[in-house]
């Protein structure tokens, strides 16, 4: 996308928007974005980019930056910035040397993603329990399956079924809102110590992992990546779940060791899985993953659903407003959070 100023909104509310003139560079900002910043901010000045690199010529004069690209060490040294919003929900692909300690709030997105993950996830387990994709394939048959033939004792009644989740963060309770109208019971692991929340029948800290793994029937990854986190389920963590149980990750790919992984598929320690992030992506058409019939491989959509550009623009134009009226912004980014031992890709 080539640069663009795009400058002062002509129709302004007083109820809605701000008065106190910004300047905001957007990195790979959409059409859609700038017109929600511009509606909050009139007299703002909105400069779209097409990459970290080509916004670097503006940093001397910003005091805030959409960052939908890989971070480069000079947006670190702008003397202005005040506000660095990173356009993912998972900040590992935007971790660069020195960000933990940079000098401006960082925020991320949160809300955009929530609801498309938590459907994600009661989708593959719907899919799981029902069978729905043998089913399909008979469908493709054009094969009228007789009685006999349909996999009625591999079906699974999710009521009373136990989903567990790892990490209960924004998504991870938006999944357990979902669970509890199915009628199982729900429990997860996190890493702040609380007695309750909402829709969860029990949380376990962190050092409980394996004890909470030992009991579910399902288990969803909904932590963000970290260096706490990384390949914090492992061949230990594998072994402690039942042979009939499922995992689930919709999160990111390194939380989970996946060479333990596939060893426990081959040796029928764990029921299935449905992965839609992997430890290198686009997952290697050589993996076995891919033939494996108790195995549903997406390509990281998970996260995706139709209203993802507006909630994710609205969520950013609502601390614009916030900012400009110097208020805390919301959505801000844990700083232990930021990946250090490594930086993988983004995507």
């Amino acid at each position: 996308m080539a640069e663009s100023v795009l400058n002062r909104a002509v129709a302004k509310s007083p109820d809605r928007t701000v008065e106190r003139p910004v300047r905001m560079l957007l990195v790979r900002g959409s059409p859609l974005l700038v017109e929600r910043l511009r509606a909050v901010a009139p007299r703002g000045e909105f400069i779209v980019v097409g990459d970290a690199a080509a916004g670097e010529p503006y940093l001397d004069d910003v005091e805030a930056v959409y960052m939908a690209d890989r971070l480069r060490p000079s947006y670190l040294c702008a003397p202005r910035l005040r506000w660095l919003h990173i356009a993912g929900a998972g900040v590992d692909g935007f971790s660069i040397a020195g960000l933990r300690d940079a000098p401006f709030v960082i925020t991320h997105k949160v809300r955009g993603s929530v609801i498309p993950m938590a459907e994600h996830v009661m989708a593959q387990i719907l899919l799981i329990a029902r069978r729905a994709l043998e089913y399909r394939a008979l469908q493709a048959e054009r094969r009228w399956a007789r009685a006999s033939e349909w996999p009625t004792s591999e079906l699974i009644q999710i009521h009373g079924k136990t989903l567990g989740l790892v990490g209960l963060g924004h998504a991870g309770l938006a999944i357990a809102r979902r669970a509890k109208p199915f009628g199982m019971r729900v429990v997860g692991v996190k890493r702040t110590t609380v007695d309750r929340l909402p829709h969860v029948d029990a949380v376990y800290p962190s050092d409980r992992l394996g004890e909470m793994l030992a009991q579910v029937d399902f288990v969803a990854v909904t932590a963000p990546l970290t260096d706490q986190t990384y390949h914090l389920i492992g061949e230990a963590e594998l072994r402690a779940m039942k042979p009939t149980a499922y995992l689930i990750n919709n999160s990111r790919g390194p939380i989970i060791d996946e060479e333990a992984l596939i060893r426990a598929l081959q040796e029928g320690r764990l029921a299935g899985a449905s992965l839609d992030v992997f430890e290198h992506e686009p997952l290697d058409p050589a993996s076995p993953l891919w033939d494996m019939p108790n195995v549903i491989v997406t390509p990281h959509c998970g996260g995706v659903g139709p209203n993802l550009a507006e909630d994710t623009a609205q969520e950013i134009a609502t601390n614009l407003r916030r900012f400009v009226a110097g208020r805390p912004l919301l959505y801000q980014l844990n700083r232990a959070d930021i990946v250090t031992r490594f930086n993988p890709p983004s995507h």
